[in-house]
């Protein structure tokens, strides 16, 4: 009887642990990317016409983009706090209609003192998603660092 509760154990426990692997759970995963610091990471993309790809063919521009960090200019519109931390909205490319929306964690937040609408910053962020509207296109990054 006892060999066989601890072959039922031994099975259970690596089913457990498959699954957290396979979900995501089981290791440092740039695609959870929740609590990954950016400062140190070199960027999978700079200034990447990500509206361009996005327009061109919506799923290659997800595959492209998933997971990747990206290093992209925002010319600030608002800064507004949020259940997430301090998100930074405003424009990106050469005109209004092509935006982003870079979420930056708590501990990032003393970065973002002289952050006022109108300047001009660099930063990076985990790519999240994309959206298009009647009139515009947005990018969505995560846990965003500022550059400068």
């Amino acid at each position: 009887m006892k060999p066989r509760i601890w072959l039922i154990l031994v099975i259970g426990l690596a089913a457990v642990s498959l699954s957290l692997v396979v979900m995501g759970c089981g290791g440092a995963s740039l695609n959870t990317g929740k609590n990954r610091n950016l400062e140190q990471v070199e960027p999978d993309f700079v200034e990447p016409v990500w509206y361009e790809d996005y327009q061109n063919d919506k799923r290659a521009a997800y595959e492209r983009y998933d997971g990747k960090v990206l290093q992209i200019g925002v010319r600030v519109a608002d800064t507004e706090e949020s259940t997430y931390g301090t998100e930074v909205t405003g424009t990106t490319g050469d005109e209004d209609r092509f935006r982003a929306s870079c979420t930056f964690p708590a501990a990032a937040a003393s970065s973002l003192e002289n952050v006022r609408a109108g300047s001009y910053i660099e930063v990076k962020g985990l790519f999240d998603h994309m959206q298009e509207t009647s009139n515009s296109y947005q990018i969505y990054l995560r846990n965003c660092v500022l550059v400068r």
